[in-house]
């Protein structure tokens, strides 16, 4: 067999294999159309090569009509992979498909009658220029017609490659140029061009196309990427977008809509802007992942957006330090790393001597310059890692992480003492005041935040009686132990005799002017102390972990009170709320617990709302949110408790299955004297609204909080001014119908049940 046969026969085999593979990868645009011009290829290949090694004229007769086939077949193959590839595979109909078939099959049809085979090409006698073969007039139409395809298929790339994106065209420069070099290698031959006028190259150009392309397929991907339809979608985007391959080389990219400096808090201030990152995986052929996309969103507006509802809502509008629930959290935050250490945290509470005497007698003016100053001050006297807060008019804390003795903290009282009673200069005059600093150690005086509060604020009243001095709170360790203790056993006493009571607290709709729901709220009817609080004993149930035990008691409790309430036989039952402790939700079987409960209740899940602090919940949203979403498919409402006193951020807030925010007491007790806290419960009422939820506020204890609240849009809540908690058995004097003097928008009048 001559050379170039076995050559051509090799290169057959090759291009077998590289046909195989792309069928494999049929998912690709333009892979099946691909596969047939291989097909085209392979039949042209092997058909050429057995022509050459034949001996006598009417077997290269034969296998040149054959060989036919593949070149008939590829010019409309090489159409449609065109179609298909730039994305214009909507234009690829059947009608077209039969159009562009007729001229193929008369050529086909012609060699198939030996009498006509001489208007398609016609053999040289022995001894003639074979493998130079001669057309006919019909094989020459067919030359110019396939050639035509050809043209118009390259000018579409052409035309395709001006206005794609320039990631893609490399790869559709590489898929164009290659399939043009067996194209090229025919038209040198049929037109008898210097030296490629003597032997058919054609098939030769096929095989190193497949090599190129096989290297092509490798290296840049060329049959995962739609070069003109990804550029399409990616370039009309308003976000930036980053198309990965399963290596993580940049293959693609978009130009975003805003300018980006660099990937996620991008650029430097004040220019930076804040971008949300989405990678998703791009499916590929039989469920293989062919790389990522990668979505830039920027959210810099409404990051902008959390930042103002985060100043405002935990940050004194005077002198720039964290408020009261800023201080709070921080205080929480470093009692739990202080848990880890294990080091003392210093809580030092400053009270300003006389202050009222400065806003009386000078004006209120000089006694907010007077406080900016002094907090500024104290600022100067702490750590970077400490953090001073205002409480209220003139009283500050101060926490102090991490101290190793409580000498450190009278260092730094010592300190804060000597700088504030330097003279302050406020109006041309000179003031000289002083403080009075109580101060208090965790674990020492206090295992959780209001102990050591109420033991700071303890240890400054004692201070305040000398003035400008500071005192330790001094208690006995092992008294105190002896009283948890004592607590502990009482807590277990209480339970196994039933000494645990549940009072209900309505929550009134203004619109509605009825009572929508009821908050459970657990007592403890202790033997010799009487009706006490939760605070007074929760916290050690908390740390013990009993509150599991209580919170599985004071739900199956207010199950089955909410069961007996139903007003009509066959009518709905009253919403009853029920609060969800932080190890209750670490649970995994809270769900069943809940489902176990409406069960045994026969209470419906639309009559259960699930009440969670919002600081329970960030904590820890990704080990929450999948709890709540489980809790969600049992068909129970989710309320957020206390929101505001925690660290919610809004793309946090998005995640979490919920449909009630409640707001929490601290931002309603001060409606009606501070314009600050009547923005911010307008930002949430307005923030709830905007995420489909409802919102109750919590407090209320006047008919002015109540008016306000009803301007801002709030229309549930919950507080003193409706009822106090009360026990089970007045629950029912509480579904009354209440009346309002002046219609909706008036005070409470009077209530037609005795609460």
């Amino acid at each position: 067999m001559p050379r170039p046969s076995i050559a051509l026969l090799i290169g057959a085999v090759v291009f077998g294999g590289f046909a195989a593979y792309v069928w494999l990868r049929r998912g690709s645009a333009g892979a099946k159309a691909f596969i047939l011009i291989l097909a085209s290829g392979i039949e042209y290949t092997i058909t050429y090569a057995l022509e050459l090694n034949s001996t006598n004229a009417q077997s290269q007769q034969m296998w040149g009509d054959l060989k036919y086939l593949g070149v008939c077949v590829l010019p409309v193959a090489w159409v449609a992979f065109t179609l298909q590839y730039t994305g214009r595979g909507h234009w690829l109909t059947r009608r077209l498909v039969g159009w562009l078939a007729i001229e193929p099959v008369i050529v086909l049809a012609l060699l198939v009658v030996p009498s006509t085979r001489h208007l398609i090409h016609v053999y040289p006698a022995r001894g003639g220029r074979f493998p130079v073969v001669p057309f006919g007039p019909v094989g020459w139409f067919n030359l110019v017609y396939s050639y035509a395809l050809v043209a118009f298929s390259t000018g579409l790339f052409v035309l395709t490659l001006s206005r794609i994106g320039p990631p893609y065209r490399k790869q559709a420069r590489i898929v164009m140029s290659t399939l043009l070099i067996p194209l090229v290698l025919n038209v040198l031959y049929n037109f008898d061009i210097g030296p490629f006028g003597r032997f058919d190259l054609t098939a030769f150009g096929f095989v190193v196309a497949s090599v190129i392309l096989v290297w092509g397929i490798l290296r840049l991907r060329l049959l995962d990427i739609v070069p003109v339809a990804r550029s399409v979608v990616l370039e009309t985007l308003e976000d930036g977008v980053v198309v990965l391959p399963e290596l993580a080389s940049v293959i693609g990219a978009s130009s975003p809509s805003r300018t980006i400096d660099a990937e996620l808090r991008l650029g430097t201030e004040p220019s930076a802007r804040d971008f949300e990152v989405t990678v998703s995986p791009l499916p590929g052929a039989a469920g293989r992942s062919s790389g990522r996309l990668i979505v830039l969103r920027d959210i810099s507006d409404r990051k902008d957006a959390e930042e103002r509802l985060d100043r405002l809502a935990h940050y004194d509008a005077l002198t720039g330090l964290p408020n009261r629930k800023l201080f709070m959290d921080r205080l929480s935050q470093a009692i739990i790393r202080a848990r880890r250490t294990p080091s003392p945290v210093a809580l030092l509470i400053l009270d300003v001597d006389d202050f009222k005497v400065v806003n009386d007698s000078l004006g209120h003016d000089v006694g907010d310059s007077v406080l900016k100053e002094l907090a500024a001050r104290v600022l100067t006297c702490v750590r970077a890692e400490d953090t001073v807060a205002r409480l209220s008019g003139d009283e500050f804390t101060v926490i102090l992480p991490d101290i190793k003795s409580p000498a450190d903290a009278a260092v730094a009282a010592t300190r804060i003492l000597e700088e504030i009673r330097q003279p302050v200069a406020v109006g041309g005059r000179e003031l000289y005041v002083t403080a009075s600093i109580g101060i208090c150690l965790w674990p020492a005086d206090g295992d959780n935040l209001m102990s050591l509060l109420r033991n700071a604020d303890v240890a400054m009243y004692r201070a305040k009686a000398q003035r400008n001095r500071f005192e330790f709170y001094a208690t006995s360790l092992s008294l105190q132990a002896a009283l948890r203790l004592e607590l502990d056993q009482e807590l277990r006493r209480a339970l196994d005799r039933g000494e645990l009571r549940l009072h209900y607290q309505p929550i009134v709709s203004l619109q509605a002017n009825e009572v929508v729901a009821l908050e459970a709220l657990i007592r403890w009817q202790h033997p010799t102390r009487g009706l006490l609080e939760p605070s007074e004993f929760l916290w050690r149930a908390e740390e013990t972990g009993l509150i599991e035990r209580i919170g599985r008691w004071v739900m199956e409790e207010a199950c089955g009170h909410a069961r007996l309430w139903a007003r009509d036989p066959g009518e709905a039952p009253l919403p009853v709320a029920v609060n969800v402790a932080a190890r209750q939700l670490r649970q995994p079987s809270l769900a069943s617990e809940v489902e176990d409960v409406l069960g045994r209740t026969e209470l419906t899940a639309e009559a259960l709302i699930l009440e969670i602090s919002e600081q329970v919940v960030m904590d820890d949203v990704l080990g929450t949110v999948g709890m709540l979403h489980e809790l969600k498919g049992l068909g129970v409402s989710l309320a957020l408790d206390d929101f505001g006193t925690g660290s919610t951020s809004l793309s946090q807030l998005g995640r979490v299955p919920l449909d009630t925010l409640k707001i929490d007491r601290l931002f309603v007790q001060g409606l009606e004297r501070d314009s600050e806290d009547a923005v911010i419960v307008g930002a949430m009422v307005s923030l709830a609204r905007a995420l489909g939820l409802s919102v109750v506020a919590e407090g209320v204890e006047t008919a002015g909080q109540m008016r306000v609240l009803e301007k801002l849009g709030c229309d549930q809540m919950q507080g003193f001014l409706f009822s106090r908690p009360v026990p089970a058995g007045m629950v029912p004097s509480l579904l009354a119908p209440i009346t309002w003097s002046g219609g909706p928008s008036g005070v409470l009048a009077r209530r037609t049940s005795p609460v």
